[in-house]
């Protein structure tokens, strides 16, 4: 299937919506047991968003776990090709696996820097290095399809696990995703962990800006002043409420944290399942 442009914007943000709204019920179908299936059919463009795209009519039994492959993409901001763009790395890469005979959700990180090998849609090994290698050289040889078909097979044989399921979110789609569904809570946990500052107390300066923040805050260091956006840290660690910019800050920023990639990991996992299941709540799907 061709990569299809929806040029005008009312138009992609209405199918970009209904198709999420689709997508995310299937969750709902899998844990009350309704029998459903869903495949991927090549590509299929939503802006700012790729998910799988069919759903088969035939039913299969409710007792087998659904697993997709969701991938977070570097690009998406004005010095990154824009928000329809998606020739980056896939920086963040999650497993999500559904099993309704349990009515429990696994959700892991693949830690992007595994060396491994790449593997092109027949198995063939590429090249050895880090794992998220995978979507851009797939996307250098035959573009987004090519991509996913790359990352896919690679992760997959990775962890052992068959992946043909996949959902895609650029940095611009996912500001917006969150900011749609009205915010999703996290906690800031990191107190006096601003290794980038090299300081643990006291105030600190954004990037990218004059404001000062207390020192926990979570931000992205000055090499992408475009960023200006932060998630102050709260005594005793509430949950608090963050908006999109705030959300993608959250889910990219390591050089705040002390333990570095895996926290931004662990990150990326909580702003996942918190937007998940703002998606699955009533007023989500009546807004969608």
């Amino acid at each position: 299937m061709k990569r299809k442009e929806i040029r005008q914007k009312k138009k992609i943000k209405r199918s970009k919506k209904v198709y999420f709204v689709r997508f995310m019920s299937l969750f709902v179908i899998l844990v009350v047991a309704v029998s459903a299936v869903i495949y991927v059919q090549a590509e299929k463009t939503l802006t700012k968003t790729h998910v799988n795209t069919k759903i088969k009519s035939s039913s299969i039994s409710a007792k087998k776990p659904l697993t997709i492959l969701l991938m977070g993409v570097d690009t998406g901001d004005n010095s990154r090709g824009g928000a329809d763009s998606w020739n980056g790395n896939s920086d963040s890469q999650i497993i999500l696996t559904l099993n309704p005979r349990t009515k429990t959700t696994t959700i892991i990180s693949v830690e992007r820097d595994t060396m491994t090998n790449i593997e092109d849609a027949s198995g063939k090994i590429q090249s050895t290095q880090k794992i998220n290698a995978a979507y851009p050289l797939g996307f250098n040889n035959g573009g987004l399809s090519s991509a996913v078909t790359y990352a896919m097979k690679t992760i997959g044989n990775q962890v052992g696990l068959n992946l043909n399921n996949f959902m895609i979110v650029n940095m611009d789609g996912l500001v917006n995703l969150v900011n749609d569904v009205g915010g999703v809570e996290v906690v800031n946990d990191t107190n006096g962990s601003d290794v980038y500052q090299g300081t643990d107390s006291g105030k600190i300066t954004l990037p990218g800006s004059d404001k000062t923040v207390d020192s926990g805050a979570i931000y992205i260091s000055n090499t992408e002043p475009e960023y200006k956006a932060y998630v102050p840290y709260l005594s005793g660690n509430p949950k608090q409420l963050i908006n999109g910019e705030q959300a993608l800050v959250f889910a990219r920023d390591r050089d705040t944290l002390a333990n570095g990639n895996y926290g931004r990991a662990a990150h990326q996992r909580e702003v996942m399942t918190e937007l998940m299941n703002k998606m699955l709540s009533l007023n989500s799907v009546f807004k969608y």
